[in-house]
């Protein structure tokens, strides 16, 4: 195995995702993030209690990255905080309590900084692969031909034709 397919392993999963210890930065952030989300579903949670008598439901939503609580519309002034949607029928309104805006943005933030992260080891990555830009280029081509004959053979079988033979007649 190559110090560049190696490298690839080492950062890439094979769900094509960034491993969290592809860096000790990326690992540092994401550990973060789990924390705060934590955080952020916690106090969603408590709040969810406390308003239950004015949700139209007690599940939490997610709406354009925020947690928000489904307020009752005609009780949507006694949440205090952004209104991220209203419902199709007006009844609900979709609104992130005052009390988890800070956490959101600290998770926002976060998120900001592990596709920074990400975009370097990606980067980094990219400039591997161009100091071996030819051989790649070469095993592309190979790989294409090889491609090439093995769907000929496909198609010859499949429409029961046989290889010709050369005589000497």
């Amino acid at each position: 195995m190559s110090s560049l397919e190696k490298e690839i392993h080492r950062v890439i999963n094979s769900a094509q995702g960034i491993y969290d210890k592809a860096s000790p930065t990326l690992f540092q952030i994401r550990t973060k993030i789990r924390k705060v989300e934590q955080q952020l579903q916690d106090k969603i949670a408590t709040l969810s209690v406390g308003f239950t008598s004015y949700l139209s439901d007690n599940t939490i939503t997610i709406r354009e990255g925020h947690f928000v609580l489904p307020v009752k519309s005609v009780y949507k002034n006694k949440v205090a905080g952004i209104v991220y949607d209203v419902s199709d029928s007006g009844n609900t309104t979709f609104i992130e309590p005052i009390e988890v805006v800070q956490i959101n943005n600290e998770l926002t933030s976060l998120k900001v900084q592990e596709n920074e992260e990400i975009r370097k080891l990606l980067k980094g990555l990219t400039n591997l692969c161009l100091l071996q830009e030819e051989e790649i280029i070469q095993n592309n081509q190979i790989i294409g031909e090889l491609d090439f004959l093995s769907a000929k053979a496909i198609y010859g079988n499949s429409n029961g034709h046989e290889i010709a033979i050369l005589t000497k007649e």
